[in-house]
């Protein structure tokens, strides 16, 4: 058997063992903690990478969908601006033609009326000279007094306006607008005229057979 010495120096030498085996052990375990903590902390920052490049990606091409929709809105503008410039060149062309049209008719209508001036001159020269003669005509140059009232009484509500019309205005005081609006109103002017100058030749005749009775 041992003795007490040697028993302790024994009894000391596993204890020394058995702290060392267990502060192995420890430290195994601590090591395998740290390992497994390290290989979580890994698996976690693989998942972040992993979650950055699918945000970065996902980012990346919203941003590029963003850049593209932007750029699509300048070309848009762009056309925009030119449709307008075109619109407005559009109707200037439009509003052009149509003064043109407009200064084109009314050239027309001032032609018109310039060649119907000579015309319009040459007929009433012909009734200036056409009233004198059916005043001092020689079918009507004995005409009594009682002749002369009936003429007058006859033709002086229908004609003596006409007459003194025509007497008294000239081509150059007559305006365009009067000149265009009188055109029918002369026609009728010598129609009621020589309807005038009829009734009155039978009057006279009627007047010449009862002074013979």
């Amino acid at each position: 058997m041992l003795d007490s010495a040697e028993q302790e120096s024994w009894n000391g030498n596993e204890n020394m063992k058995r702290h060392g085996i267990r502060k192995r052990v420890e430290e195994r375990v601590n090591d395998e903690s740290v390992k497994s903590a390290a290989r979580a902390l890994e698996r976690k920052a693989e998942i972040l990478i992993q979650d950055r490049t699918q945000l970065k990606q996902k980012y990346l091409t919203e941003l590029k969908r963003l850049e593209e929709a932007h750029e699509r809105c300048k070309v848009s503008e762009e056309e925009v601006k030119v449709a307008n410039k075109f619109v407005e060149t559009a109707q200037l062309e439009e509003l052009a033609a149509e003064i043109a049209k407009r200064d084109a008719s009314h050239s027309m209508q001032v032609a018109n009326i310039m060649g119907n001036g000579p015309s319009l001159q040459v007929e009433l020269q012909q009734r200036k000279l056409i009233l004198p003669q059916v005043e001092f005509s020689p079918d009507h140059s004995d005409e009594t007094p009682l002749s002369s009232e009936k003429k007058t009484i006859a033709c002086g509500k229908r004609s003596r306006q006409e007459v003194l019309n025509v007497g008294s205005d000239s081509v150059q005081d007559i305006d365009i607008a009067e000149a265009i609006a009188r055109e029918p109103k002369r026609s009728n002017s010598t129609i009621a005229l020589q309807k005038c100058t009829a009734e009155v030749e039978n009057s006279d005749f009627k007047s010449n057979e009862d002074d013979e009775d």
